[in-house]
């Protein structure tokens, strides 16, 4: 099996791996059909975390080569390339800044699913960890806007914190005295994620040392899904550079309106009006044209 690199140090980026296999990217183990072009590449070690779990794969190259996915199938990871590798090793590179965006993500969703439970007794039913919000859909129809408030700052508040995030591994046989956020079906050795005193759950992602790195979560949507609540949130750096920019373009408003924040929408209400009323009035204006110029051509016409 390959050395999973990226559960032994989760910062490492570089590495270098001797070549298992190569074969054709559209089959694997077994002949299963699987996505990918090009080939795909087994080694013996990697720093390449493969989709599972909701946190999507890594990106990077392998000897300078584009690696455009990596699955786990079979108990085999396989690196899909647009084409072969030369030679029995390769260089590896994983792309850093989306490794931590997917950290961050996965980290502030399991803080995010903790408070839901913590706060309103709520459940997370899945999770999908996107390029720009995480969403959590949860076992219920609605979540109000004032438990949300109390979620977010309980989230918030965790992240300040700086509680640190470990991982174990524990056999199957353990884990009904672990008190799991959510039950598990997996067998045989279990890894599992731990914030203490505040979240544990069985996960095969790969997280940020401590809940500090998450730096912020901002619940930003929520919309009905299958009769549940589809809450989207933004985190990490991601919420970082939504909130910069909702503050330029809030300083745009104060100055373009002169008015100040908690003014704006009632200003723009005002503008709209105002432009429905200037446009009724423009219309009865046409019309009322339309009308003495016919008269004018038919006066002109029978003379």
């Amino acid at each position: 099996m390959t050395e999973q690199l990226y559960y032994r140090d989760n910062r490492k980026t570089e590495f270098t791996a001797r070549v298992l296999s190569v074969e054709p990217g559209a089959e694997g183990a077994a002949g299963a059909r699987l996505p990918g072009k090009g080939c795909a590449v087994e080694l013996d070690q990697t720093c390449f975390y493969p989709e599972g779990g909701g946190q999507p794969a890594d990106r990077g190259t392998l000897s300078g080569i584009p690696v455009v996915d990596v699955r786990k199938i079979g108990g085999r990871i396989l690196h899909y390339l647009a084409g072969a590798p030369e030679g029995d090793e390769v260089a590896g590179r994983i792309d850093w800044a989306r490794r931590l965006h997917f950290m961050q993500q996965h980290t502030g969703q399991h803080i995010v699913s903790a408070a839901l439970k913590r706060v309103s007794d709520i459940d997370t039913v899945s999770v999908h960890l996107g390029e720009e919000t995480t969403t959590v859909e949860v076992a219920a129809a609605e979540v109000s806007a004032e438990k949300l408030e109390r979620i977010e700052e309980k989230v918030n508040v965790t992240v300040c914190r700086n509680l640190p995030v470990r991982t174990r591994w524990v056999d199957e046989s353990e884990v009904p005295g672990l008190s799991l956020r959510r039950p598990t079906e997996r067998k045989g050795r279990i890894r599992v994620v731990e914030i203490p005193g505040f979240d544990r759950a069985a996960c095969g992602g790969v997280h940020v040392s401590s809940t500090g790195e998450v730096r912020l979560i901002k619940h930003v949507e929520q919309e009905k899904i299958r009769g549940h609540a589809r809450l989207h949130w933004m985190i990490g750096s991601k919420a970082m550079a939504d909130y910069r920019l909702k503050t330029e373009l809030l300083r745009e408003l104060v100055t373009e309106l002169s008015a100040q924040p908690r003014e704006i929408p009632e200003r723009v209400r005002k503008l709209q009006e105002e432009i429905r009323d200037a446009a009724a009035a423009r219309k009865d204006a046409e019309e009322r044209l339309a009308s003495l110029t016919a008269e004018s051509l038919l006066a002109e016409a029978e003379r």
